[in-house]
C-alpha cells in the first residue's frame, strides 16, 4: 500500500521457541558448572527474547511518533500478543500496575484468542506446545529488572503468574479461546486467577514504585539476564 512500510522482525516461531526451552532446561538441570555460559548461549533463549523487546520497542517509538503500525505474525496469536502487549506495557504507565496489567493480559492473550491449550501442552500434541506466554513473561522481567521502580508490582508477581499459568487450578488459562471457555462455564466451575492475587496483593506491591512515562529498555544481549528465579529456583 502506497505510504506503508513492511518491517520484517526476524522473530522465532513457536518451533524454535520451544526447542530452545528445552535446551536451556537441559542446561539449567544439568550438575556441571564447565562452560556455563557458553551452553546458555547456545540455547539461544535470550537472543529470542532479546529480538521480542527490539521489535515491541520499535513499535512503541512507531505509535509514539503517530504512526498508525498493524502487528500480526503468522496467525495472529503468539508473536502479535507478546509485542502489542509489550509496547503497550512500555508507552503507557497504566499498564504497570495491578489492574492494567490484568486487563492487557487478558486483552491482549486471553480474549484474543492464544491457544493456551496448546501451547501448554495440555492435549497431547507436541507440535503445538510452546512456551510463548512464558517468554513473554520473561521479557516483562527484563523491562522490570532495567526500570524496577516503573511497574506497581514486584518480580515475584510475573513468578507467580508464570507458575499459575501451567497449574491448570485457575481457568483464565484454560482452553483456546473465549468460545470454548464459554462453552465449558469456565466463569461458573472454575476461580480467577486474578480474584485469587488480589487477595493478597500487599505481598507483591512494589515499595520503590514510581509511576514513569515511556520506557525504552535496552534490548542489547549485554544487558539481558537470566531469569535465575524461574529457571533456577530448585539450583
Amino acid at each position: 500500500y502506497q505510504g506503508c512500510s513492511l518491517v520484517f522482525l526476524d522473530i522465532p516461531n513457536i518451533h524454535a521457541v520451544r526447542d530452545s526451552l528445552d535446551r536451556l532446561q537441559a542446561v539449567c538441570e544439568s550438575s556441571s558448572q564447565k562452560k556455563w555460559l557458553s551452553h546458555l548461549e547456545s540455547t539461544q533463549w535470550l537472543a529470542y527474547i532479546a529480538a521480542i523487546l527490539k521489535g515491541a520497542t520499535t513499535i512503541a517509538r512507531f505509535v509514539d511518533k503517530g504512526v498508525s503500525t498493524l502487528v500480526h505474525c503468522s496467525d495472529g496469536w503468539d508473536r502479535t500478543s507478546q509485542l502489542t502487549l509489550l509496547a503497550q506495557l512500555l508507552l503507557d504507565p497504566y499498564y504497570r500496575t495491578f489492574t492494567g496489567f490484568q486487563v492487557l493480559i487478558e486483552k491482549e492473550w486471553i480474549s484474543f484468542g492464544h491457544r493456551f491449550r496448546d501451547r501448554l501442552g495440555h492435549p497431547t500434541c507436541p507440535s503445538q506446545r510452546s512456551p510463548i506466554f512464558l517468554q513473554f513473561l520473561d521479557c516483562v522481567w527484563q523491562v522490570h529488572k532495567q526500570f524496577p521502580s516503573a511497574f506497581q508490582f514486584t518480580a515475584n508477581y510475573l513468578l507467580k503468574l508464570a507458575d499459575h499459568v501451567n497449574s491448570q487450578w485457575f481457568g483464565n488459562f484454560l482452553y483456546n479461546n473465549v468460545q470454548e471457555r464459554h462453552h465449558a462455564f469456565i466463569t461458573r466451575t472454575t476461580v480467577s486467577l486474578w480474584s485469587h492475587l488480589n487477595a493478597v496483593k500487599d505481598n507483591y506491591t512494589n515499595s520503590i514504585y514510581q509511576p514513569t512515562e515511556t520506557l525504552v529498555p535496552v534490548s542489547s544481549l549485554r544487558r539481558l539476564q537470566l531469569w535465575s528465579d524461574y529457571f533456577l529456583r530448585y539450583d
